[in-house]
Order: structure tokens, then C-alpha cells, then sequence
């Protein structure tokens, strides 16, 4: 009965050769390049969104400057202005800036409309190249 005693020592890897083994198996340098890319695309498609869509959005709206609308619940006596300088919300008073909410929530709308098509015409492409 023969017994293979022959082992191939190996050396053990440097720290270097971990972490570049760390990054490969786990896809580190294409998910930053993704994070640095995905940043950029955030800040074309808000500028596409505030400088295009919506002064579209203000025309449309009764008021222009919506984007800074609040509701004061309960609201503010007669005579009171918002807009002047040393304005103080009363005690008790609820300021709800929806406008700045809804600013928010339609640039997130077009931000993942936008990421949803980009990755369904990226994924149909990698659909056909598989056939």
C-alpha cells in the first residue's frame, strides 16, 4: 500500500494578497466605481430635475416659489408674514414644509424612473448576448 506523502507547501499570503483577494471575491472596486458613477448621475439628473422640470412644475402651479410652501396648523394669526425678516413661528404652532417635501419626493420619482429604465435596457442587452 503506497501513501502519498508529497504536500505542496504553501506559502502563506501576504496582507497585501488578502486584501486584493478580499476586493476580487467580493466585487469592492466595480461596487465603488458603480457608488462614484451613481453620485455623479444623482447630481446631473437633481440639476435636469430643479433647472428643467421644475420651473415647468412652477408655471403650472397658481404660485411660483411652491418649492418653499408651508402649511402652520394651526395657521398663523391675521396679518402675520412668514416671509419678513426676524419671523418667529408661534408657540404651539405646527410648520409643515410640504413644498420642500414634494420638491423631494418628485426627484426621487424621476431619479428612480430613470435608474429603473437605464437597468432594464442594460439587463434586456445582457439578455440578448446571452442567446
Amino acid at each position: 500500500m503506497a501513501i502519498a506523502t508529497a504536500t505542496t507547501a504553501q506559502k502563506p499570503m501576504t496582507l497585501f494578497q488578502e486584501f486584493r483577494a478580499f476586493l476580487d471575491k467580493y466585487g469592492v472596486v466595480g461596487l465603488a466605481i458603480a457608488f462614484v458613477i451613481g453620485a455623479a448621475l444623482t447630481t446631473l439628473v437633481k440639476a435636469v430635475v430643479n433647472d428643467v422640470l421644475m420651473p415647468i412644475v412652477g408655471l403650472v402651479t397658481p404660485a411660483g416659489g411652491w418649492e418653499k410652501a408651508v402649511l402652520y396648523v394651526p395657521p398663523l394669526p391675521a396679518g402675520a408674514d412668514p416671509s419678513a425678516p426676524g419671523f418667529v413661528v408661534p408657540a404651539h404652532t405646527l410648520a409643515i414644509a410640504w413644498g420642500d417635501l414634494l420638491s423631494n419626493a418628485i426627484n426621487f420619482v424621476i431619479i428612480a424612473a430613470f435608474v429603473f429604465l437605464v437597468a432594464k435596457y442594460l439587463l434586456r442587452q445582457r439578455e440578448v448576448g446571452k442567446i
